[in-house]
């Protein structure tokens, strides 16, 4: 399940790690002895890792959301309906395989 933590106990030890959240250093790592102490432990970890990189002048990366505005104009708009529609497929479809090929 992407953006919760790893978790595993280690009796009486709690430890995780995160690769999705911080994405840019490749795991946060954080341990507490309750599981109720994780929450705090894994925030602490993440706001450390936010001030070392401000500190060294690096911004963090977001993760992207997938979801993407785009403003055509009309004309391109119901061009790329024409031809999503002419390929027998879904404007947001058309657009996805079309950025896939673009970009690949």
């Amino acid at each position: 399940m992407q953006g919760l933590p790893i978790l595993m106990a280690a009796s009486p030890l709690f430890f995780g790690n995160e690769t999705e959240i911080l994405p840019h250093r490749g795991q946060a790592a954080f341990e507490a002895t309750e599981v109720d102490g994780l929450q705090v432990e894994f925030q602490r970890s993440v706001d450390e890792d936010l001030l070392s990189r401000q500190e060294d002048g690096i911004e963090p990366q977001k993760p992207f959301s997938g979801k993407l505005n785009a403003r055509l104009g009309p004309e391109l708009h119901q061009s790329a309906a024409r031809s999503a529609a002419e390929s027998g497929l879904s404007l947001n479809s058309w657009i996805c395989q079309t950025l896939e090929k673009s970009v690949a």
